[in-house]
């Protein structure tokens, strides 16, 4: 059976749950309650977008830049590569935790809803926990992506280090 539970169980599930009594937090600082979300990243994702990042200047043709061969693929139009959402994560991630997120962050996620062409798609995360140790205070987060009809595309979990 491939594309159905063939990945691997994880540990812990990525709820897509924060604290919508709390203020997202624009940047990191230690002592941050679990829960606490980051601001989202809002994008509208076009074809154009899809295109370019899809590489279709080097006339290449896939679900990705040609709508024919989506559809006759069976999909309703062009789906986003999963890599574009990797990288509106990885745009709040580089907002919230500044330059400490290209010393000491990482982020791990996984795929599970297709995005299509015109779509508008929200990058989410939210504090799970702190950490110390000899070098820092290091957060914990869930992150996602999800749909206009609330639904998660991908998900995740990241971590990085607090103002270095």
């Amino acid at each position: 059976m491939v594309g159905k539970s063939t990945a691997e169980a994880v540990e812990k599930r990525v709820t897509g749950a924060y604290r919508k009594d709390v203020e997202p937090v624009a940047r990191t600082r230690p002592g941050l309650t679990p829960g606490t979300p980051l601001p989202p990243l809002v994008k509208h994702v076009t074809q154009e977008q899809v295109a370019v990042f899809s590489g279709v200047g080097k006339h290449l043709r896939n679900i990705h830049t040609d709508i024919g061969i989506a559809r006759k693929g069976g999909l309703p139009t062009t789906m986003i590569q999963g890599m574009m959402e990797a990288v509106y994560l990885t745009e709040m991630l580089t907002s919230f935790f500044g330059p400490a997120w290209f010393t000491t962050g990482w982020e791990k996620m996984k795929f599970i809803r297709p995005v299509y062409s015109g779509e508008t798609i929200t990058a989410r995360g939210a504090v799970t926990g702190e950490s110390r140790d000899t070098e820092g205070t290091r957060l914990e987060l869930e992150i996602w992506v999800e749909n206009a009809a609330g639904e998660m595309t991908a998900a995740g979990w990241a971590s990085a280090r607090v103002g270095e």
